[in-house]
């Protein structure tokens, strides 16, 4: 059990004697952390994860030890869309939100740069040439998923437009590579979240989004000395979705972890 190294390959065996293989990289280190990824997403937590993305019901979003927002469809959630649409009529009618938002949540200033009540929204498609038009950041986001949030106060609004690693590697291979050496050192899939204002300011805050078993989260957030996103005591391992967590380009720290997991 454990790691075992040959000529051509690093082989991990669980205390379950499952077994998974890949070729040497250039270190050790980076051969450990492979074979542990791949083992996540064949065995363990990382394919729950995986199967649970593919449930298309509205997330719970942890953080800081608490249920920090709840998404809900926009049906389900009607009176709230109505509001946001007597908030900001020319914002929806130019965005089509009312049409195009299918998840719907308020929330609070539980993390930055939310300082009061908003109101949240997230399309499950492309983001709109009139979108990209409006806010740089989103130009070169690939991904079929945005949200649109709106201070219920300042009437200030962002956009948060989505990256792959590949896309980020090549806006800023700088970026990329501080990031990365951040994240835990087994985990897969890294995607990032980028917010920008109405008034073109890009926020220092990027969402990173991974996954990775609960015992590895355990040990990264103790690393940075960051709340775990959920009491263990509520038992969401098997409701994961993946982990997220805020890195501030200001500050060059990671900031706060967050759960998503399906209802």
């Amino acid at each position: 059990m454990g790691f075992e190294k040959t000529e051509t390959y690093m082989r991990y065996t669980s205390p379950e004697r499952l077994s998974v293989e890949v070729p040497l990289q250039s270190t050790d280190e980076l051969s450990r952390q492979l074979a542990m990824e791949k083992y996540e997403e064949t065995y363990g937590e990382v394919k729950t994860q995986i199967e649970n993305s593919f449930i298309t019901s509205p997330h719970l979003v942890y953080s800081n030890g608490i249920l920090a927002r709840e998404d809900k469809t926009s049906a389900d959630n009607s009176e709230l869309l109505q509001e946001l649409n007597t908030l900001f009529p020319e914002v929806c009618a130019r965005y089509d939100v009312l049409n195009k938002c299918k998840f719907i949540s308020e929330y609070n200033n539980y993390r930055p740069p939310y300082k009061n009540r908003g109101i949240s929204c997230y399309t499950f498609e492309n983001v709109s040439s009139i979108l990209k038009k409006d806010f740089s950041s989103a130009e070169s986001s690939i991904l079929p998923f945005y949200g649109l949030k709106f201070d219920t106060i300042t009437k200030k609004y962002y956009i948060k437009s989505f990256h792959t690693d590949g896309v980020l590697r090549h806006i800023d291979a700088t970026l990329y590579s501080t990031i990365h050496d951040l994240l835990p050192i087994s985990h897969t899939l890294s995607v990032y979240g980028f917010l920008q204002d109405n008034e073109g300011v890009k926020d220092p805050n990027i969402d990173i989004y991974f996954r990775a078993s609960e015992s590895i989260m355990l040990d990264w957030c103790s690393l940075h000395n960051i709340s775990f996103p959920y009491d263990l005591q509520e038992g969401l391992k098997d409701k994961l979705i993946g982990w997220g967590c805020i890195y501030n380009t200001d500050t060059n720290k990671i900031s706060q972890a967050k759960a998503y997991c399906i209802k």
